[in-house]
């Protein structure tokens, strides 16, 4: 055991073991649940989605294209990272079959098993030991956190995976604030930032809270909070350059937001997202975007979709209002009739993350602020375009943590009156 001038130090605990269990248990799951359900057996032909197309045209030398389908061209309507791992799985198989989907829906799963280890690691540095324990194992083996991760070829795994890598990168830079963890931490935010770009709204709450509790304790962050900039500019711009070069315009990362707009609002929307107002769901839409070419047609979204908030104010209140309580009761689950889950197994995980978050305000835990932003903030970009429970599945980590935690919380406080009691 290692010692001081004041005596022995306790060593740190070794987590080994149940990590190995956990991911190892989580993997295992998710494989033999997508294998008995058969998710890998999608009901379209396959591509059978933006993301899938993006796959197969990287794979077969076309590029980043045309993602809607048919020839619209160059496209930054997606973030690179997944469509570029995705084609690599690709590659070995040559074309979409069944064992292709089981790749590409396998490494989902490898992503979501590393995530019940981060989850702990998280809870650990955050909400405590029994918090972190239990809201690993609750993500390893109930299957409602299993569902992006065996029927989505898409980021959804992913995403959930950096946002909690870029906490816990967080957590470390509060502790040990040195100029090599800020360049870690500005590099891994560009790079979750060319995965999910929503990610980003995460970030000032990052690096803010990072830099406040490295000023309290006295330590020097300005310059290296500069560098971490510069860093995660750095990262991000190969990108921002090739979306320049090949489109004729600057943007951060995705130019489809207005697209997704307007998919959600326009006069008598259910608040969700519309398949024949969608490229993919019209062959004229299609058309129609291959002929204003990807630039032109998000701008005619963007007009339709202003125009629409200008002339109905109180109907995208209204419409704004309804997506965010779908955002966390699940209504929006019965939009996609073909999925397996239904909307109770969303709004139970919200109620007890959104009583947990009660407590970690009121409690002030060691990083309390990026549960608050990740509750209050994140969700804000899809109560304006439109909801749907795949979109806060990035979220989900954290959530599951508030969850468990008001029962640790509650549980601690009636064995305190207990003992006091007796």
């Amino acid at each position: 055991m290692p010692t001081t001038q004041n005596g022995p130090v306790a060593a740190s605990p070794d987590y080994r073991k149940l990590h190995f269990a956990l991911f190892a248990t989580a993997f295992v799951l998710r494989i033999v649940c997508m294998l008995w359900w058969k998710s890998y057996i999608v009901p379209t032909v396959a591509p059978y989605n933006e993301v899938g197309r993006l796959i197969e045209k990287l794979a077969t030398g076309q590029g980043f294209s045309s993602p809607y389908g048919g020839t619209s061209g160059p496209t930054g309507a997606f973030p690179p990272v997944y469509p570029v791992l995705g084609s690599l799985i690709y590659r070995l198989f040559g074309s979409y079959s069944h064992a292709t989907n089981i790749a590409l829906l396998g490494m989902n799963c490898i992503f979501g098993a590393l995530n019940a280890v981060l989850i702990h690691k998280f809870g650990i540095r955050t909400l405590g030991e029994r918090t972190a324990f239990f809201a690993a194992w609750a993500w390893t083996l109930f299957p409602v956190f299993f569902r992006w991760d065996i029927s989505w070829i898409w980021e959804f795994s992913l995403s959930a995976l950096l946002l909690t890598w870029v906490f816990i990168l967080t957590m470390d830079l509060c502790e040990e604030g040195t100029t090599r963890r800020w360049i870690g931490f500005g590099a891994a935010w560009g790079f979750a930032s060319l995965a999910n770009p929503a990610l980003v709204s995460m970030l000032p709450f990052s690096g803010l809270y990072a830099a406040f509790r490295n000023h309290r304790a006295g330590r020097s962050w300005f310059k290296p909070a500069a560098l971490s900039a510069v860093l995660f500019f750095a990262v991000l711009t190969p990108w921002l350059a090739r979306n320049y070069v090949v489109l004729h315009k600057v943007f951060f990362v995705r130019d489809n937001f207005w697209l997704e707009f307007q998919l959600g609002n326009f006069h008598g929307s259910t608040g969700l997202g519309f398949g024949p107002l969608h490229p993919t769901g019209s062959d004229r839409l299609l058309r129609h975007f291959e002929t204003l070419g990807e630039l032109g047609y998000m701008e005619e979204r963007k007009q339709l979709a202003m125009a629409f908030v200008h002339k109905y104010p109180s109907e995208f209140r209204e419409l704004t209002l309804k997506r965010a309580q779908w955002f966390w009761d699940g209504t929006a689950v019965t939009y996609q009739s073909n999925e397996w889950w239904s909307p109770w197994e969303v709004w139970w995980l919200s109620v007890i993350s959104l009583l947990g978050l009660l407590f970690v305000v009121t409690r002030r835990p060691p990083g309390w602020i990026l549960f608050l932003a990740v509750v209050v903030v994140y969700p804000i970009p899809y109560y304006l375009t439109y909801a749907n429970p795949k979109y806060r599945h990035a979220i989900e980590p954290e959530l599951i943590l508030l969850g468990v935690y008001l029962f640790v919380v509650l549980s601690e406080e009636f064995a305190a009156k207990k003992k006091a009691a007796t």
